[in-house]
């Protein structure tokens, strides 16, 4: 009686399992899973979990998830590729399984997917600052997501990503030049990115604030009024601005050049402040780093240093600086070195005999030398000339 029992209960169970195998042939089952896992231009490839106890897979595609098409008729594995499909675009895919008798047994829900762009890529870098560059382009159809990349395919570390053209990578070290690469690609709704055409550039990192002891006057040529300017500008740019402006703020000129620039015609006869920045091309437009701090030159247009009649003083005479407020007259009996303040002479008068120099009298047989240094006056600060004319007078 007792095995009895047991065989009727194994036979019920039967019973049940082929009701719901029966159940399940009448309403279709979901296939999981189904995933974009490859891409070009024209085709992409896809994914899905196994639909257990059928291999006759059928993969319809569409424009707009209402009209489908087939694509793959009776696939016999989870996965396969579309082609024939257009660059840029964006698909919806479904994946449907049959049995031998062709009833339905599993349907996915339509999955998005897209092809990557293709075409010429323009890039350029459109901005700059001290630890960051930003790298734009007119795009490609179709693409709406780029990415800025060091290094190229397998080998790239990825810098920045962005939904618009323009892609900005921080963290960057500055006055620093490097090639990267910058990609147009196409993202689905599902965060897939397919990857397309790519553009190789150079991209230069903005320098910080110069200092005073980076940039100067290295030659001067007063008496024909021709001066050399160099900055010593640590790191990569594309160029060095200076710009002139008088002592209340005017600009009077301002001029782009290298690590060395040459000024003609300009300097002598008025008090200029000085100072310059470093620049990155960008496109049509350009980035610069922050002004230097000011530096001061005022040069009178011609000195002349000549023994007085009784050859017992030099008379020093000089010709106006506008914006000068005075004039510190210094002197040395060598011409590179030992000078001392002789005093200080207002800016109307630019003139003085000299009679002692270092506390001596001028003596016979000896010469001497003179600078002139011209002053302004910001406020309550003082502003000195860095550099000033030298002559020189001998006397017999």
């Amino acid at each position: 009686m007792k095995m009895w029992k047991k065989v009727l209960a194994a036979s019920a169970l039967a019973l049940c399992l082929i009701s719901v195998s029966k159940a399940d042939s009448k309403a279709a089952g979901l296939i999981s899973g189904v995933a974009q896992t490859d891409d070009s231009s024209s085709s992409v490839g896809i994914s899905w979990n196994a639909y257990l106890g059928t291999d006759n897979y059928v993969v319809s595609i569409s424009n707009d998830a209402v009209n489908w098409v087939v694509a793959d008729n009776y696939n016999y594995s989870p996965k396969t590729s579309l082609y024939g499909l257009s660059a840029g675009s964006t698909y919806y895919v479904k994946v449907a399984a049959y049995n031998d008798d062709k009833a339905l047994l599993a349907e996915s829900a339509p999955l998005e997917v897209v092809t990557a762009p293709s075409g010429s890529l323009n890039a350029f870098q459109s901005g700059a600052t001290t630890s960051s560059v930003s790298v734009a382009s007119t795009g490609l159809p179709g693409a709406n997501y780029y990415i800025l990349a060091r290094g190229y395919s397998s080998n790239s570390v990825i810098l920045a990503q962005s939904n618009t053209p323009v892609v900005t990578a921080g963290n960057l070290s500055a006055a620093t030049s490097e090639y990267l690469y910058y990609y147009a690609a196409k993202k689905a709704s599902t965060g897939y990115v397919a990857v397309g055409s790519n553009s190789y550039i150079r991209t230069t990192t903005l320098s910080g604030k110069l200092s005073t002891k980076q940039f100067g006057i290295t030659t001067l040529y007063p008496s024909i009024n021709v001066y050399y300017f160099a900055t010593a500008a640590l790191g990569d740019n594309d160029g060095i601005q200076y710009q002139f402006a008088t002592t209340s703020g005017k600009v009077k000129k301002t001029v782009d050049g290298g690590s060395s620039l040459r000024i003609a015609d300009f300097i002598n006869g008025t008090f200029y402040k000085f100072r310059v920045r470093t620049y990155v091309n960008c496109g049509a437009t350009r980035a610069y780093s922050a002004w230097s701090s000011y530096k001061y030159v005022g040069m009178s247009k011609s000195i002349k240093a000549t023994l007085s009649k009784n050859k017992k003083g030099i008379r020093l005479n000089w010709s106006k600086v506008s914006g000068a407020k005075s004039f510190a007259v210094y002197s040395s009996t060598k011409e590179k070195s030992g000078y001392k303040k002789i005093k200080n002479v207002s800016a109307k008068k630019r003139s003085i005999t000299v009679t002692k120099v270092n506390k001596k009298k001028i003596k016979k047989n000896h010469k001497y030398y003179f600078k002139v240094v011209a002053l302004s006056k910001s406020g309550k600060k003082t502003l000195k000339s860095s550099v000033y004319y030298i002559d020189g007078v001998s006397v017999y």
